[in-house]
């Protein structure tokens, strides 16, 4: 009974304050509708891949490894994917510009923005990776206590993976501003799909470090196959040699990291 009074009661207010929302004062542009069906289903079944690609890891170190492992990893995933906090603003930056340099031609600035993002992008994710794999036991304690300092090994290597997952996320922005939702939705579930299969696996066969190593691969995978497909689907060029040397160097850093804790 208390539901369907505030029900009524909702009712009664939209249509006091809101008259202009009747339905019988409300048309409909078909034509729209449609488009916005075409562009919004793909994304909102975009957030199931999401939701495999970030949280099945949790689930499979619980069943396979144990809870006690669980906070291990988790506070060092959460640490590492602090990135998507630098990815988030360029790709609100990046969206809304490139829809329009596309929509009017103007290539030499859409194809400027897209470089200057990867530029940024390869720049910011690098110097937080440096700064995890400097001082990653003493960012653990810091913010969660030296019971945590064990997760060194495993933030380090998430943060690397979540550096590919940034990469591609600004891949997969420029994509959808180019309308492609339903291709952004087919690489994240294949994204997810590589995750959930070597997790399992990598869980089994190497614990904690397997599930870790499972999110580098994943990440890099993603970050490729978008790379890969933005070029073959829009006339956007990947400046993969500015990125190639920058990863290059990347690389020297996460060996050293990883030969510091014993990883390799």
């Amino acid at each position: 009974a208390l539901h369907l009074v505030l029900v009524l009661g909702y009712w009664a207010w939209v249509q006091r304050w809101f008259p202009d929302l009747s339905w019988s004062k409300t048309s409909f542009d078909k034509e729209l509708f449609k488009k916005m069906l075409w562009y919004g289903i793909p994304s909102m079944f975009s957030g199931g891949a999401i939701v495999l690609l970030t949280r099945v890891d949790t689930q499979i170190i619980t069943v396979v490894i144990g809870v006690s492992a669980v906070a291990l990893y988790e506070n060092a995933f959460a640490f590492a994917a602090i990135q998507n906090m630098i990815a988030r603003p360029l790709n609100k930056y990046q969206f809304p510009r490139m829809t329009k340099y596309d929509e009017n031609g103007r290539h030499e600035e859409k194809q400027q923005l897209f470089t200057s993002i990867q530029r940024f992008s390869i720049v910011a994710f690098g110097a937080f990776a440096l700064v995890s794999t400097v001082g990653a036991e003493s960012l653990l304690t810091v913010l969660f206590s030296s019971t945590y300092r064990d997760a060194a090994p495993y933030l380090i290597l998430l943060t690397y993976g979540f550096l590919f997952n940034g990469l591609a996320s600004t891949i997969l922005s420029a994509l959808s501003a180019h309308g492609y939702q339903t291709t952004r939705m087919y690489l994240l579930y294949s994204a997810a799909a590589i995750n959930l299969g070597g997790s399992i696996i990598g869980a089994y066969a190497f614990g904690l470090a397997g599930v870790a190593w499972t999110s580098v691969i994943t990440f890099f995978a993603l970050w490729a196959l978008c790379a890969y497909v933005v070029v073959r689907k829009t006339d956007l060029s990947y400046p993969l040699p500015m990125v190639f040397k920058a990863l290059s160097v990347i690389a020297v850093m996460l060996a050293a990291g990883l030969l510091t804790k014993g990883l390799v």
